[in-house]
């Protein structure tokens, strides 16, 4: 099932926070995962400067993976679930926000 709304919302979340989510993966397990796409707490936790933007194509999700501490991609259609959201803020900080945002079974 394409759900192009939950997709956009994910993509959205990434830049604002830092989520744990659950993908299928091209083997067809599930890959459980924490990433982002806000380049502030990119650069500040990892030390990694971004210059510019990074290249999105269709149907894929790009994120930093803060568990690998590289960057990763997936189909979006293969996202199967947000599991938290935690804001971060100005400082950095994480703040606990929701749990259960999306499936996509």
């Amino acid at each position: 099932m394409k759900n192009t709304q939950g997709f956009k919302l994910c993509k959205t979340i990434l830049q604002e926070s830092l989520i744990k989510f659950v993908y299928k993966t091209k083997d067809g397990s599930r890959r459980f995962a924490s990433g982002t796409t806000n380049k502030a707490f990119i650069k500040k936790n990892f030390n990694l400067e971004l210059n510019g933007e990074f290249s999105e194509r269709d149907g894929l999700i790009t994120y930093f993976d803060t568990d690998k501490k590289n960057w990763r991609s997936f189909i979006e259609k293969n996202l199967k679930d947000i599991t938290h959201v935690y804001r971060i803020d100005e400082e950095g900080n994480f703040i606990y926000e929701h749990n259960k945002v999306l499936i996509n079974e």
